[in-house]
Order: structure tokens, then sequence, then C-alpha cells
């Protein structure tokens, strides 16, 4: 029942964690959203970690370097293409794009992992690229005005896409850095603190003026609840894994992309997110094949 509670509620802060950054992103910029999911992370996850296991860190070389790549995988890069896909194109739409990560980490896993494709893999693969398919084709389709996708629309769809690649790397680079002998929460924290310093060198391409612009924005109210739900969703789940099997905690969480839809019709304005029946049907079937794909690693 614990796995169960914790289950619910990290799934009902990611998905908050989406409609509260695209509330954001109508005053606001990537950048500030970034920066405050960055020290969100550092205060909350990295004490936590570091004072549960100290001074028995289990750290290595190899972990290190695995799991700051993952860091910057999931929590630098996964994250400026996912709040840019959720400022271009919504959290409904974005939403079930960036859950076919689970068919990017089974691929890596079979080539460099040797682990083993099942049809129930496969399933769950053309599951997967279905709903995706079909929610890039009503988006494309909505922003048009006709049946008919332009080719600018479709290319919007490069953002949620990289964001899914991105976050599909990171369970491959965390199994590296755990048969490490690292703990998790030791990892979590290196990740963080990766992405953290990969924010910093990324913000020294832009203007300081930018950056101050984005913090003092007025919609730093919204990145700080959304960043805040994002942290709380990401310790749900490794605390629900902890406690509860894999094959209770995953369905739960991978119904993600359908709770965003419902919380988007029942409180976000139309003007933000116009979600229609068959975003809801993308979303659910895309669900369903990332289900099959979790529950079959």
């Amino acid at each position: 029942m614990l796995g169960v509670v914790l289950s619910l509620v990290g799934t009902l802060a990611w998905a908050g964690h989406y409609l509260f950054i695209r509330i954001g992103m109508k005053k606001g910029s990537v950048m500030g959203a970034i920066l405050v999911a960055c020290l969100a992370n550092v205060v909350i996850v990295v004490p936590i970690g570091v004072g549960y296991h100290y001074p028995d860190f289990g750290l290595t070389p190899g972990a290190v370097a695995a799991f700051a790549l993952a860091g910057l995988c999931s929590g630098l890069l996964g994250r400026i293409f996912q709040y840019k896909s959720t400022e271009l194109i919504g959290a409904s739409r974005t939403s079930p794009v960036v859950a076919a990560s689970g068919l990017v980490s089974v691929v890596l896993a079979v080539a460099f992992l040797r682990e083993s494709l099942t049809l129930p893999h496969l399933v769950g693969i053309l599951l997967i690229v279905v709903g995706v398919a079909l929610v890039s084709w009503e988006t494309a389709a909505d922003r048009t005005g006709d049946a008919t996708p332009s080719r600018d629309s479709a290319l919007l769809f490069v953002f949620p896409l990289l964001a899914a690649a991105f976050f599909g790397i990171e369970p491959v680079l965390v199994s590296i850095g755990l048969a490490q002998g690292t703990p998790l929460l030791i990892g979590m924290s290196i990740a963080i603190v990766a992405s953290g310093i990969g924010f910093v060198g990324y913000s020294w391409w832009r203007p300081a003026a930018v950056l101050r612009r984005s913090v003092r924005s007025p919609a730093l109210s919204w990145y700080v609840a959304g960043a805040v739900a994002g942290t709380v969703s990401y310790l749900a789940y490794f605390g629900a894994l902890a406690v509860a099997p894999v094959v209770v905690v995953m369905p739960i969480f991978q119904s993600v992309p359908l709770v965003v839809v419902v919380l988007s019709v029942l409180f976000m304005p139309a003007y933000l997110e116009r979600v229609t029946w068959r975003v809801a049907g993308a979303a659910t079937v895309v669900v369903v094949g990332a289900t099959l794909v979790s529950l079959s690693a």
C-alpha cells in the first residue's frame, strides 16, 4: 500500500510539474525554469542522499562518470527540450511523446547491456510508435487547421523526441553506475550536481541579463511549483520502487500522460491546452505501450 500511495503521489506530482511549467512558460523562459529546477533538486535531494549514506558513499570513477552523464542527459538536455516542447505544443501533447523514452531505454539496453527483446517489448514499442505518430499528426493538423500537417508543424516534434531520447538514455547510465556498487541516492546526487554544473556552463552562452530577467520573471512562482513537484515525483518514484514490486509501481507512473490530459481538461484554459479526443486516445495508446515495455524490462 505504501508503494501504491508513493506511486500515486509521484504520478500526480509529475503531471502537475508539466502543467506548472506550461503556465509559467506563458510569461517566462526555459532558462529560468531549468535554473529553478536545478536549485530545487540540489536543495532537497542532495542533502538527503549525502546525510543518509555518510560516510560510505561507495564511489568509483566509473560510477561517478555514469551518474554524471545521466544527470547531463536527463537533468539538463532532456529538460531543455521537454520545457521547450511544453512551451510550443503544450503539456498534453508533450507528455505522451516524452513517455516514448522507454523505447529508447529498451533499444540501448538490448544493444549495450545484453538484455533480451521479448514479444511484449515489441508490442509495447509498436504501440508507443503508433501513439506518438497520432499525437504528432493531431498537433500538426491542429496548428494548420486542416488534416494535412505542415512541414513546420512536424518539425516542432524534434523537441519532445529529443527529450524522450535523452530521458531514455538515463536508465541505462544509472544501471551502469549502480553495477559499480554506488547507492542510488548518492548516484542521484551526483547526477543532480552534474546537471547543475552543466547548466552553469550552458548559461555562459547566454547574456547574464537574460538569466537575471528569467529569475525575476513573474512566472517564478510557477517555476518553483513545477520544480518542487518534479523533485517530489523523483523521490516518490524511487521510494515506491524501494518498497513495492515494479509490476505495481510502473503501470501507475506510466499513466502520467493520461493524468496530464485529465488535469488539462479540468483546470487549464483552452488557449493554453486544447485537448481533443484524438490526443486523449493517442496518450492512452502510448501509456499501454510504455507500460508493456517497462513491465517486460
